[in-house]
């Protein structure tokens, strides 16, 4: 499927209801079981994350190729249809990471709301206004531990710089009140709202210069501040609206052009949603792009939830598949549901990553305490999707990441799930509970090994091949769902 093709955007009454629910209250022998709680590297230091000469990907050294995965959370919560501080300092962002580690997961959307918080970008002052000329100087140095925690422990950040539901779209009017370019909340004449619609519509937009202006002189400040991190990605916004794509485009720019005067330069990523087609990508022009989907949000039918598709080679730019954008974060996806997606969008070619409720009330249900560690409370409805995502950083480790293409031909893969380094290596996937794989192999000696997704246990053999289709039938140790991974022998 083609992005400059598809244009997909989420209904009014999807949003609205969206807001309701989270404003209320073989034949091969067993080896082995896989944790998902592998440890992470270390540390992420060197240079940049940058986009892998194999575009699929991205890398963090010359020639290893990375695949991102992960759970990321509003670091708010829902209370009368608006967001609310929730308490997110040093702490408990680091009680998050546990969270983050114990599911093996790499990557985070790292959230900021722009109304008014526990920590807010601009100074107040005597009378209760924000000073837009004066930036609050705890605001950059809560970001700069977060991202030091983060990169600390092997994890990137996709920093957001932006917020549409900060009460700049029609979905998020009550939380417009609250906004510091709200006419009534700040000192320097900023009104986002002239039309009086009851939202800022124009704080997203190039029609005040002024407005442009402060937020320029924010993003230098976060700029500045960040610079020497290496596990950042940076994100223009998350979901401005339509009319927003010409800002957009114009930030997008003036990042790379001021990151130009800075030892380090980063990856700009730009998401779509509330309006905004995935065919803007072409009008943005971001480096990695996150996509909506193109039928009804929340539907199972739409091709980026049941059928994700290999990322367009004309585009060439790492796809993000954020089931944010998508809505398939909700308790009627089953475990099977969950998994299909992960590996489904995994093995074709993108990097998958959750939007994850922890710790807030979501779809009805309220978190559990404790779960799955000490002191962390979320829903243990998400786990297949939180292991799904740490199971494909094992399986992106021990592959030689870097030669694999993904390939939706059947030729190829009976299941059309699939990364493959043609004689080498082959990564399939079978969503199905009780079907084989077939897949096309030249003559010679393979090693096998087979993944059960939801038990975690592995099977292993050789085999030796004369060339053509390979059937590998549905393993006895395999519930429903399944990996196959074939190398190359020595």
């Amino acid at each position: 499927m083609s992005i400059r093709r598809s244009k997909g955007n989420f209904t009014r009454r999807e949003v609205i209801r969206l807001l309701s629910l989270t404003s209320a209250a073989g034949s091969l022998g067993l080896v082995s079981s896989v944790n998902a709680g592998t440890p992470k590297p270390a540390t992420l230091e060197g240079q940049p994350i940058g986009i892998h000469p194999n575009w699929y990907f991205f890398s963090d050294d010359p020639g290893k190729a990375v695949v991102l995965t992960g759970s990321h959370t509003w670091a708010r919560k829902r209370e009368n249809k608006m967001w609310v501080p929730d308490g997110w300092d040093l702490d408990k962002f680091n009680n998050y990471l546990d969270f983050l580690q114990h599911w093996n997961h790499n990557y985070i959307r790292l959230w900021m709301w722009e109304q008014e918080g526990d920590v807010d970008i601009w100074v107040k002052g005597n009378d209760g206004k924000y000073d837009l000329s004066q930036l609050n100087q705890e605001y950059f140095d809560l970001k700069k531990s977060f991202l030091t925690a983060a990169q600390a422990r092997g994890i990137y950040a996709g920093v957001m710089l932006f917020q549409g539901w900060s009460g700049c779209c029609e979905a998020s009017v009550p939380d417009w009140p609250r906004h510091p370019m709200n006419r009534n909340n700040n000192s320097n004449g900023i009104d986002g709202d002239p039309a009086r619609i009851g939202y800022g519509k124009q704080v997203h937009s190039l029609e005040n210069p002024e407005i442009v202006g402060f937020q320029e002189h924010y993003m230098k400040k976060m700029i500045d501040t960040l610079n020497d991190f290496d596990n950042l990605i940076w994100e223009i916004g998350n979901e401005t609206i339509e009319s927003s794509i010409p800002w957009k485009t114009h930030m997008v720019g003036f990042i790379r052009d001021y990151e130009k005067t800075k030892p380090k330069q980063h990856l700009i990523l730009d998401g779509t949603g509330n309006g905004v087609g995935n065919d803007s990508v072409w009008i943005t022009r971001p480096d990695t792009f996150s996509p909506c989907v193109v039928t009804k949000w929340a539907s199972p039918e739409d091709p980026f939830i049941g059928n994700p598709p290999v990322p367009e080679r004309g585009l060439a730019k790492p796809i993000i598949l954020d089931n944010d954008h998508l809505g398939n974060h909700f308790l009627r996806f089953t475990a099977l549901d969950q998994r299909n997606w992960t590996w489904k969008s995994f093995t074709r070619g993108n990097h998958p990553i959750h939007m994850d409720c922890y710790d807030v009330y979501w779809d009805g249900a309220e978190p559990t305490p404790n779960h799955p560690i000490a002191g962390v409370a979320t829903h243990p409805h998400y786990d297949p999707q939180r292991k799904s995502l740490g199971d494909v950083q094992l399986y992106a480790r021990k592959m030689d990441l870097a030669g694999m293409k993904p390939t939706a031909d059947p030729l190829h893969c009976s299941t059309t799930f699939c990364l493959v380094n043609a004689g080498k290596e082959y990564l399939a996937y079978q969503p199905a509970a009780k079907a084989g794989i077939v897949l096309q192999l030249p003559s010679g000696s393979y090693d096998v090994e087979t993944f059960d997704t939801a038990e975690g246990s592995t099977a292993m053999n050789a085999i030796k091949w004369e060339g053509g289709n390979r059937n590998f039938p549905k393993p006895s140790h395999v519930n429903e769902d399944w990996v196959l991974y074939v190398k190359a022998g020595s």
